[in-house]
């Protein structure tokens, strides 16, 4: 993964880094060591780095209970092994929304352009929330590579899929059940899908950044993250810190050319991981592959929030579905729309009310 320059230039690099020094016997930081990164092992994108890094870590005791209470909590209730798991999982997932969210910016663009005489009618907006055609055409493909196929039919999605998608001698009332259930389907286009006819407005709506933009240079890439738009760097600072805090590597070893060497080497391997290419295949979720505990140890670990964050962080969730459920002034939301919304706020609700009584909301002991 290419780093992007702002982050290069955060990063101090020192001409002879030396391993943090320790206070303690090496065989005895090494034990505590693999004891306290025993439960982000489960991640499932924890991948040996090829070398002992125990003498660039700090473990808190305090931070890796409150993520092993997290990891119990979020993966019992959303057991992939259950219906109401899996439920729940669906419910979680705040991708669902990014459509939804991109078409109000757009809407809310175009609606400010309007009023400071820049274009004449609100009614030729290019994309408006939830019309005809959109209710007629629930499906969304994303492949691999970056291509994005909006709007699909359930006759045009099972073309593009093909029949087998869900296996052998699946009928079609079958199919459409499944795909009602999934929604947005992760693809790694074979050579027949890539040459499928997939246009919107007149134009192909393959999102690679790279390469349509020499098409089309007023075309605007957008970056979602949790309902939120962000940058390509901010992207880049997140998947790093993730990294850094799913080894739990220190603030002061962050600043160094061996944290990028093995952040290159944690990037390189896992591309190789066989349960990724296992989803891609089998056109699974990852978390149908790797299981839902090993799912949510990524997750925690990956953000290492203190238990007062958990609860910052799952009510601001809570609090953005809200705000997206409010449509812009004279339109409305279908039934599909505004279900999946307030499922996912029930279940973000029950999320924060649960932590808030597990941890005794409100005590000194909060903050770890």
């Amino acid at each position: 993964m290419q780093v992007s320059s702002t982050l290069q230039n955060n990063i101090v690099s020192p001409t002879n880094y030396e391993p943090l020094n320790h206070n303690v016997g090496t065989s005895q930081q090494a034990l505590s060591s693999t004891l306290a990164i025993a439960p982000n092992i489960k991640a499932w994108d924890y991948v040996d780095l090829g070398e002992d890094i125990s003498a660039y870590t700090t473990i808190s005791p305090k931070q890796e209970q409150t993520n092993q209470e997290l990891i119990n909590y979020l993966s019992t209730l959303m057991n992939d092994k259950t219906d109401e798991g899996r439920q729940n999982l669906k419910a979680y997932d705040l991708n669902q929304h990014n459509s939804l969210k991109s078409s109000l910016k757009i809407f809310k663009d175009f609606g400010e352009k309007v009023v400071a005489g820049k274009v004449e009618q609100l009614q030729s907006l290019p994309i408006l929330p939830l019309t005809t055609y959109q209710i007629e055409h629930p499906y969304y493909v994303h492949g691999t590579n970056g291509e994005e196929i909006k709007n699909m039919s359930f006759d045009e999605l099972y073309d593009f899929l093909g029949k087998d998608y869900f296996g052998k001698n699946t009928s079609k009332s079958q199919f459409k059940v499944y795909a009602e259930r999934i929604g947005i389907f992760t693809v790694a286009f074979d050579e027949r899908q890539k040459q499928f006819d997939y246009t919107l407005t007149g134009r192909s709506i393959k999102s690679l950044e790279q390469g349509i933009k020499d098409k089309d240079p007023n075309l605007t890439v957008h970056y979602l993250y949790e309902l939120h738009e962000t940058t390509p760097e901010a992207m880049d600072a997140m998947k790093m810190e993730r990294f850094k805090n799913l080894y739990s590597f220190t603030d002061e070893f962050a600043k160094t050319d061996k944290f990028q060497q093995l952040y290159d080497t944690f990037l390189e391997n896992r591309e190789k991981n066989q349960e990724i290419e296992t989803a891609t295949k089998q056109r699974k979720n990852l978390v149908d592959v790797v299981g839902s505990e090993r799912f949510f140890t990524s997750e925690v670990a990956g953000r290492d929030l203190s238990r007062a964050q958990v609860i910052e962080h799952y009510t601001t969730i809570t609090e953005d579905l809200k705000a997206l459920k409010i449509p812009p002034e004279n339109t409305t939301y279908n039934d599909t729309v505004t279900k999946n919304l307030d499922d996912s706020i029930k279940l973000y609700e029950k999320i924060t009310s649960d932590l808030k009584q597990m941890w005794h909301y409100g005590d000194v002991d909060m903050q770890g």
